[in-house]
């Protein structure tokens, strides 16, 4: 997990108070050996709606380290918490992952379950 100050404090949508941080959850995608994979493109959809997820986050990660979801997401995912298919791949091989993750208290998303890293066959 990765954790940004943000400029302004968030609220829920019941109006409790959040801190002022933007969470986004980060994946690593390699090959077989480990080696980083820096040209993987991912795909992330809410199971139960069918709606896309594209993180918003704009900060630099390091080779093979793709943005998964992020606090934009918030909106998109009850509290409780929903399946999200991840299907990463490149032009040559894709591997899909499934995750869950939710919105306690609707401040910010929390991974439940799901791999830290991807593996491309």
């Amino acid at each position: 997990m990765v954790v940004l100050p943000a400029a302004i404090q968030c609220s829920s949508p019941t109006g409790a108070a959040c801190t002022a941080e933007f969470v986004t959850y980060p994946v690593v995608v390699t090959d077989p050996a480990g080696s980083p994979i820096s040209d993987a493109h991912l795909t992330v959809t809410v199971r139960r709606t069918g709606q896309r997820l594209t993180a918003q986050t704009l900060i630099m990660y390091i080779a093979g380290t793709y943005p998964l979801i992020d606090d934009g997401a918030r909106p998109s995912l009850r509290e409780t918490g929903d399946e999200l298919r991840v299907v990463a791949g490149t032009t040559d091989a894709s591997i899909e992952a499934d995750y869950v993750f939710d919105v306690p208290g609707g401040c910010h998303v929390h991974k439940v379950s799901g791999p830290d890293t991807l593996v491309l066959p």
